[in-house]
């Protein structure tokens, strides 16, 4: 077992998995604590079981197999029509999740700076563009060095903030909610991890639980901020404190870049940069919610096949 691999393997993983749906609150809100801080919280446990056990799959599937890229991966599920599919598919999610981080950048940039939300958010996608050029080693290494901020930073903020705690029996509706979630989320993760070394049965193991016990405790914890259904529901919980903004902004600025530079990896070597970036820009100018609500959810329904062949 490689310890120094399992915690690369997850923070690779995790970087892509917490994005600024995460951060923010939006998605925690949107799939499982609207339905309340307990179902919040069992869906949130449920999900966090599915990525645990999905990345060891992902992991064994590719070293015993010697997959080398999530194409590889998609074909060898689904045979070769159906993988390829599927992995154009994913090409398009991975566009649609970097619009959703420029989106959250000009939401953000709005919401402190007064910036206007479109001009943030085509700064913020020429410079994904120009560090995705500059060096393909820079989302490694930008991951490794903020995945833990992240992780560090989400529990602090939720416990240093005062939020009632109801009893209630879990809501049913967030085991499928769970269930999308982890679909949609599966195409860019498992497209990161294609790309790590093999990975011996006890590496693969200790990374799947490095996941869980992330996940599992942060976005337990971050969703009992994320209790309104507003664009930054997080924000919302922490604005009159002016030291937790500014650890907030420094979170939610990690996830997002994090997460973009990890989509704009994932896309094939052949794939321009520049017009999927572009892209990515036209797509934002949707709304950050809207992609959330919307698009991230039937990426989702689409997905759940791939959660469902991989567990198989």
């Amino acid at each position: 077992m490689n310890k120094k691999n399992a915690f690369f393997y997850a923070f690779i993983y995790l970087s892509a998995l917490i994005g600024a749906g995460f951060a923010t609150g939006k998605e925690l809100y949107f799939y499982f604590f609207r339905y309340g801080k307990v179902s919040g919280i069992t869906g949130v446990f449920a999900a966090a079981v599915l990525f645990a056990a999905s990345a060891y799959k992902t992991l064994i599937t590719v070293s015993r197999n010697s997959l080398s890229d999530c194409r590889e991966v998609f074909v060898y599920l689904f045979g070769n029509t159906p993988g390829r599919l599927f992995h154009t598919v994913a090409n398009c999610f991975f566009i649609v999740l970097f619009a959703a981080m420029a989106a959250s950048f000009g939401e953000i940039a709005n919401d402190l700076w007064n910036i206007p939300k479109n001009a943030a958010g085509f700064v913020f996608c020429v410079f994904c563009l120009l560090a995705s050029a500059k060096n393909s080693r820079l989302t490694e290494i930008t991951s490794i060095i903020l995945c833990p901020c992240i992780l560090l930073g989400c529990p602090v903020l939720a416990l240093s903030a005062n939020t009632s705690f109801d009893i209630a029996m879990p809501d049913p509706a967030v085991i499928g909610s769970a269930v999308i979630y982890t679909s949609y989320n599966l195409l860019t993760s498992t497209a990161v991890l294609c790309g790590c070394k093999k990975a011996d049965k006890k590496t693969a193991l200790l990374t799947a639980v490095i996941i869980f016990a992330a996940f599992f405790i942060s976005g337990s914890l971050f969703g009992m901020l994320s209790d309104s259904s507003s664009q930054l529901p997080v924000f919302e919980n922490i604005k009159n404190s002016p030291t937790k903004c500014v650890i907030y902004t420094f979170i939610l600025l990690c996830a997002i870049i994090t997460t973009a530079l990890c989509n704009l990896r994932a896309l094939p070597q052949k794939m321009p940069k520049t017009a999927a970036v572009i892209t990515g820009y036209l797509i934002s100018l949707c709304g950050f919610g809207k992609i959330v609500e919307n698009l991230y959810f039937i990426f989702g329904m689409i997905s759940c096949a791939v959660l469902t062949a991989l567990m198989l």
